[in-house]
């Protein structure tokens, strides 16, 4: 059993993980508006769906008009359940049953610190975006109501 003290120990920890790794990819800028905007949020993969919930939540609660999530594969129970927070879903594969996102990828190692900072610099100054070799994928569009 964890005590409640080494809960808030833990969550304070992760707490301060989290904000350094936000002024690291933010370059300690203040984040974007988002009030009347459309969030697009992207994810490799859904399993339970939590954080993609909290994304969108999140998106929403900052002012996005409209909450797109996109992600190439997912479990469905946990696709639908976005429906809540998602205005749309874009999803190409929901297979049933759903074992793992791994399968799914031919790379899936993850991205770096130093790669997310080089995207977000890219995309902040409008220059193309570094392409790892990764197979197209044409998917359908579909309603949060999946």
């Amino acid at each position: 059993m964890v005590s409640e003290s080494e809960r808030l120990a833990v969550t304070r920890e992760q707490g301060e993980l989290l904000r350094r790794s936000v002024a690291r990819y933010r370059h300690d800028q203040p984040c974007r508006a988002l009030a009347g905007a459309t969030a697009v949020i992207v994810d490799d993969g859904l399993a339970t769906g939590a954080s993609a919930h909290a994304a969108c939540a999140v998106a929403r609660a900052r002012g996005a008009a409209r909450v797109v999530f996109a992600v190439p594969v997912g479990s469905y129970q946990p696709m639908r359940a976005l429906a809540a927070v998602a205005d749309d879903i874009v999803c190409p594969h929901t297979p049933r049953p759903f074992g793992s996102i791994r399968p799914w990828y031919l790379d899936f190692a993850e991205v770096t610190d130093l790669e997310v900072c080089a995207l977000l610099d890219s995309a902040a100054e409008n220059q193309p975006v570094p392409r790892r070799s990764v197979p197209s994928v044409t998917g359908i569009v579909g309603a949060a109501g999946i």
